[in-house]
């Protein structure tokens, strides 16, 4: 697909970027559907999840049907209520691989941004954190460090970890590690990064985990 200059159609890269965000609220509905039907019985703890990501599935669909999967709608939210809306979504997924993760502030940090765009990258970034666990139980600590102007968020796993070739290659749009990867998860990221005004690096070595640090400014309403 082509898209003329500000244009209807959107392009092969947001199109694809388009179904890979797609892809992950129906992957958490199928996991915990796999778990249920493994463990032949229903968990309604699982059903409002499910429940959720079915319609966060509509809400990603109806964003690109309005041609604004791109466009940032901007709110003031408390950064904790919103990692901890993420955390929720994940918990039981990582529970059932005996994987855990830990965030434990308790404050308020509040911000300007885009609280669904926001949402999917801390998604994205936890997923793929909860995929490179390896055989370890694994253990995600989430962090959040207040600056003067901005907030850094650290993401520290003990995961399988990336040698230095793959670190120095990771966000590079259609490079993945993974099998069923399509090297968009993380590009999308620092797009939507980008358009806040921060910034998004990695930190690893190869069986040792990898850290995320994600900075947004706080640029809260006047």
């Amino acid at each position: 697909m082509k898209e003329e200059k500000g244009g209807v159609l959107l392009r092969d890269r947001e199109f694809h970027q388009f179904t890979h965000e797609l892809k992950n609220p129906l992957a958490i509905c199928n996991g915990y559907l796999e778990i249920m039907l493994q463990k032949k019985s229903i968990n309604s703890s699982y059903l409002p999840i499910i429940k959720s990501e079915v319609q966060r599935s509509l809400d990603i669909i109806s964003l690109y049907s309005n041609r604004k999967f791109f466009t940032l709608e901007m709110e003031e939210f408390d950064l904790v209520y919103l990692l901890e809306d993420v955390i929720e979504t994940l918990k039981l997924l990582f529970l059932e691989s005996q994987s855990k993760i830990l965030f434990l502030e308790t404050r308020e940090y509040y911000m300007l941004g885009d609280y669904n765009r926001l949402k999917q990258v801390f998604f994205n970034l936890l997923k793929n954190a909860y995929e490179a666990r390896g055989e370890n139980h694994l253990l995600v600590v989430v962090r959040i460090v207040e600056f003067p102007d901005y907030y850094q968020i650290q993401i520290t796993d003990n995961g399988i970890g990336m040698t230095a070739k793959e670190l120095r290659r990771i966000g590079e749009e259609y490079y993945t590690t993974k099998e069923e990867g399509t090297g968009l998860g993380i590009s999308y990221c620092k797009e939507v990064v980008r358009r806040h005004g921060g910034d998004l690096f990695y930190q690893s070595r190869k069986s040792l985990g990898t850290r995320v640090l994600l900075t947004l400014p706080k640029r809260k309403k006047s």
